[in-house]
């Protein structure tokens, strides 16, 4: 059996230091005592409701999605998560469909049983019951502190982090603050654009406080609509939109004024009011809007990369200037952009080629007898198993390190694992069966995507059959021309 064990604190220990070393060692305990082949330990390092704020979470899923693993070890069904009822359904529902049961030192879950799958259910609902109310007394925790005059949550470009008694307020910083009045008076008293401002940060040596790349429009307008630095709290001003697919980006959408929760005076302000104030005009007065809606409005979402740069290409629509929506690089100098129907087209057009290279490859293969190369592949299992139960009694020695085994229990693993599929191969109808069902996909794909206008419904189809687009245009391309490859799912 090939595993893997996934780590994640419970609240209740996240002030334990050694918590998941110890969850460790009893879960690899496990693994030799049933046989358990353990090839990764996935450790969260992170908490929290949203499913795609779990990075080991996310990879997790993608390798169970794959087959990658027969079963997955924790130590309690709500370390996977428990989270609101659509990210428990999709971790659930990962596990069923791959058929990868979830062991826990107490109990075996097998989703494709009727029993286990309704008990799965009962907990799970029970662990996210229980993270509501702590969530609600957090929550009541976190207002009172807002409403005392307290800054809670990320510190905003241009201040410190300071205390007033416990209570976490602002401080000017001297060294970035300069920048904040620059950006407000080339918006208000120069006309100049965002991207332009962006720039100047970029020359200056600046760095973005989530990245290490280039300052962008998008973080600064963010900062020209921010009403921190007048010295106001306005909590709840934004609403966290969950990721639809792991590859999307982060976003938020402005909430009504009416739900902010707004402390004048409660910071020493960069800018004042009416410098403010002016900048508000200015992005109202704009045709575009300057933050996420809500709404999905690109198909090739999460899907198509610049090839100089390796970043996600973006979808600009400015009603006032351009009749089309359009696909362009965030980096300066990478690719130009283009209009995103021509690229729908041509990435429907790319399926068709694949298709028509797939049928050779389903249509020509011929069925074997390997009946003594079968049998010499399964006496090779038969050592892996053993040299298996000798990596546990080196780690226990302390001969290897938690890396060195993992990392030579995964070469048995792979080994086992090819050995496994070989065996299959021989053993039944040689046109694999994964090509047959892509193919399929791809036709569903290419029949259907323009038979819909729904920018959500054509990401999804483009996402069953493909990994990444690459995509490239130089400056000196003529109209209309660009480049793209496909890296489809499973070739």
């Amino acid at each position: 059996m090939t595993a893997a064990i996934y780590l994640r604190k419970s609240r209740a220990e996240e002030e334990i230091e050694d918590a998941l070393q110890r969850h460790r060692e009893t879960l690899l305990d496990f693994a030799k005592k049933n046989d358990i082949s353990i090839t990764r330990i996935y450790e969260e390092v992170v908490s929290g409701e949203n499913l795609y704020m779990r990075p080991q979470m996310l990879q997790l899923l993608e390798d169970v999605e794959r087959g990658t693993y027969d079963s997955i070890l924790c130590m309690d069904i709500d370390r996977l998560g428990r989270g609101n009822m659509a990210s428990q359904g999709v971790i659930l529902d990962t596990f069923k469909t791959a058929a990868c049961k979830i062991i826990t030192p107490r109990r075996i879950y097998d989703l494709n049983n009727e029993l286990d799958e309704e008990y799965t259910e009962f907990e799970s609902f029970m662990a996210r019951r229980e993270y509501k109310i702590i969530t609600r007394r957090m929550r009541r925790g976190i207002v009172k502190s807002v409403e005392s005059g307290g800054h809670i949550g990320e510190v905003p470009f241009g201040y410190k982090r300071a205390f007033n008694g416990k209570l976490p307020t602002l401080e000017i910083d001297e060294e970035k603050a300069p920048y904040v009045r620059m950006a407000f008076d080339m918006y208000v008293n120069r006309g100049v654009g965002c991207q332009i401002i962006a720039n100047a940060f970029t020359s200056a040596g600046l760095k973005p406080k989530k990245t290490d790349s280039i300052w962008g429009r998008t973080t600064i307008r963010r900062i020209l609509r921010n009403p921190v630095y007048t010295g106001v709290i306005a909590w709840n001003r934004y609403r966290n939109v969950r990721k639809r697919n792991p590859s999307d980006t982060n976003k938020q959408v402005l909430n009504e004024k009416s739900e902010w929760i707004v402390i004048k005076d409660a910071h020493p302000a960069i800018i004042d009011k009416k410098l403010f104030e002016g900048a508000q005009e200015i992005m109202r007065s704009h045709s575009h809007s300057s933050y996420f809606t809500g709404e999905f409005v690109n198909p090739l979402a999460g899907l198509i990369y610049c090839s100089e740069c390796g970043k996600l290409l973006q979808r600009q629509h400015q009603i006032s200037k351009e009749k089309y929506p359009r696909l362009f690089c965030r980096t300066k100098g990478c690719s130009s952009g283009i209009r995103l129907e021509f690229v729908e087209t041509a990435i429907i057009d790319a399926l068709k080629g694949s298709l028509t290279e797939l049928e050779p490859k389903i249509n020509n293969q011929a069925a074997k007898d390997n009946s003594a190369v079968i049998q010499t592949y399964q006496s090779e299992l038969s050592k892996i198993k053993t040299q298996r139960n000798n990596l546990y009694d080196l780690l226990e020695q302390g001969v290897y390190t938690i890396d060195i085994f993992t990392e030579r229990s995964n070469a048995l693993a792979i080994r086992e694992k090819n050995i496994g599929e070989t065996i299959a191969t021989l053993q039944s109808d040689p046109v694999p069966v994964d090509l047959k069902e892509l193919s399929e996909k791809i036709k569903y794909t290419i029949d259907h995507y323009f038979l819909t206008d729904d920018p959500n419904l054509r990401n999804m189809l483009l996402k069953s059959v493909i990994e990444k687009v690459i995509y490239t245009r130089k400056k000196d391309y003529p109209y209309r021309t660009f480049d793209i490859s496909l890296e489809i799912k499973g070739i």
